[in-house]
């Protein structure tokens, strides 16, 4: 199993009681106040532990939203039927979901020039340039 250490971070400053976070990962409720309080390394964990927190949030924590999947599809389709390729270039917005930035929009630099879209980039939080195939990487090293 791949422990993402940022993953762990931001579960751990989730608002969730030391001990009800113990008990749904099955481990000290003083791991997780040492972990929090950092007197105690996420570096320093044990490798079984780090797997259940991992495990944990593999199963509970959502980093995306219907947004995330309404982006996904578009770009897919796009794709599919040729009105993008994997090195067009998009501007993809992202918005903090769940303490992660997670993508929420996505357009052609073209798309620009439509009112719509410029109000777009004022509600979203962050903008990055990016081409299709970087966008997709995104979404499969998040395993959404």
């Amino acid at each position: 199993m791949k422990v993402n250490r940022n993953d762990i971070e931001s579960l751990l400053s989730l608002q969730i009681p030391d001990l009800t976070l113990s008990r749904e990962l099955g481990v000290a409720r003083t791991t997780v106040f040492n972990l929090r309080t950092d007197r105690s390394k996420i570096d320093k964990m044990w490798l079984g532990t780090a797997e259940k927190f991992q495990a944990y949030i593999n199963k509970n924590v959502q980093f995306k939203n219907q947004e995330t999947d309404e982006v996904f599809d578009m770009i897919s389709e796009m794709l599919a039927t040729g009105e993008v390729a994997g090195d067009t270039k998009l501007i993809v917005g992202f918005d903090d979901y769940q303490g992660h930035d997670v993508v929420v929009d996505a357009m052609q630099i073209d798309d620009l020039e439509t009112a719509d879209a410029r109000k777009a980039l004022t509600l979203t939080k962050t903008w990055k340039i990016m081409t299709v195939d970087e966008l997709l990487n995104i979404f499969k090293s998040k395993q959404f």
